[in-house]
């Protein structure tokens, strides 16, 4: 049990930095956001054994 709330601890640190990181580099540096949805679209495809898809960020 306690690895497991190790693993779940560094996970949301993990993301919390992430974030951060994202915030400074948009309105400081004016990199863009990261689009995840394309991400959640892959995974969630993952189940029906599609890799590959055709591009829609267009």
């Amino acid at each position: 049990m306690d690895v497991l709330i190790k693993i779940v601890l560094i996970g949301v640190f993990a993301t919390i930095i992430m974030d951060i990181w994202a915030t400074f580099s948009n309105k400081l540096l004016k990199f863009p956001r990261t689009n995840w949805a394309m991400v959640g679209r892959w995974i969630g495809h993952i189940p029906n054994r599609k890799f590959v898809h055709n591009p829609i960020n267009y």
